[in-house]
């Protein structure tokens, strides 16, 4: 199901103003679930296998199971990339906690992108979708790495250097869309030594040059745990998705609901048509009950302090 159905619910849902909420990323915290191919990975959402290869799973982050990442490692040409509908003239904040390795060569760093929606191909068309086992591993706006590299089609570019250990780091930076009204989120791994590539697929393939990469991130392992896209110019009657916790999800017989200091007065789920399919005044123990629903994608309103936001939740 493609967001333009989706976009129309979500007029119909709560009214233009919901527009000015964090826009939809999927799997943004990098669980390990079902790709397009059907195999499990935390790169699930996230592949642009034009561009270079898919980053890989890395299960139990902080020793806690269930809590995912991806990495991009062993001088492979491993990246994530998403295209995402945003609002133009708008500031939005990147959150993302992350991980650089140290080794021998000290080489490998993070590097993040905002990509202009106005870099893609001449004619594409950008497709949003519901779930992130739809999205396909190629055929998006950027297809080329050069293209990727140029200056003028980033709105920003950030590079973040091993720091000297191996822990977690919280990082943010926050950005303006300009005229911009789709962009696209792309990390990867770089630092290789300018060494001649050894990857297969170069040997065999000399039209595919874009995936001949030199690019990788050496020898070490850089991961990022989950990144956040959140509008920071959100009206008084508005909350940020960012400050509420739903979880587990996707989910089968129950969801936490963590918004911190706020009280929730309310909550609601609808599904993809717009059908309000659960209401419920309050939570005990901040959970919500969802064993009744049938599996699929909704979309669950949150009312706290006289404020609402939304979360996508997928019910399996």
């Amino acid at each position: 199901m493609k967001t333009n159905l989706l976009f129309s619910f979500i007029l119909a849902l709560a009214s233009s103003t919901m527009f000015a909420q964090d826009p939809v990323v999927l799997n943004s915290d990098f669980d390990k679930i079902p790709k397009i191919s059907g195999s499990d990975c935390s790169c699930s959402g996230w592949m642009n296998k034009s561009l270079g290869d898919q980053a890989e799973s890395s299960e139990n982050i902080d020793d806690t199971p269930g809590n995912d990442a991806i990495k991009f490692d062993n001088f492979e040409a491993d990246l994530m990339y998403q295209e995402i509908a945003v609002l133009a003239n708008t500031d939005y904040k990147l959150t993302y906690r992350y991980r650089v390795s140290g080794g021998e060569d000290g080489t490998s760093e993070l590097e993040i992108r905002v990509l202009k929606g106005t870099g893609y191909t001449d004619g594409y068309v950008p497709t949003y979708y519901a779930a992130p086992v739809e999205v396909p591993s190629d055929g998006f706006g950027y297809s080329d790495i050069t293209v990727v590299e140029n200056v003028a089609n980033n709105i920003a570019t950030i590079v973040e250097a091993y720091p000297g250990n191996d822990d977690y780091t919280l990082a943010e930076f926050t950005f303006n869309t300009g005229d911009e009204t789709s962009i696209a989120i792309l990390a990867r791994g770089i630092g290789r030594p300018n060494t001649p590539n050894d990857d297969n697929d170069c040997d065999d393939a000399p039209e595919d040059i874009t995936r001949c990469y030199t690019w990788s991130a050496g020898d070490q392992e850089t991961r990022i745990d989950y990144v956040a896209l959140t509008n920071e110019s959100l009206s008084v009657g508005e909350f940020s998705a960012q400050g509420v916790k739903v979880y587990p999800n996707p989910a089968k017989d129950y969801i936490n609901i963590d918004s911190n200091t706020l009280e929730v007065a309310s909550v609601a789920v609808y599904d993809i048509l717009g059908k309000n399919v659960l209401s419920q005044k309050g939570l005990n123990n901040n959970r919500l009950d969802v064993s009744m629903l049938n599996n699929g994608v909704y979309f669950l309103q949150i009312n706290a302090n006289g404020n609402t936001t939304i979360k996508k939740i997928i019910i399996e």
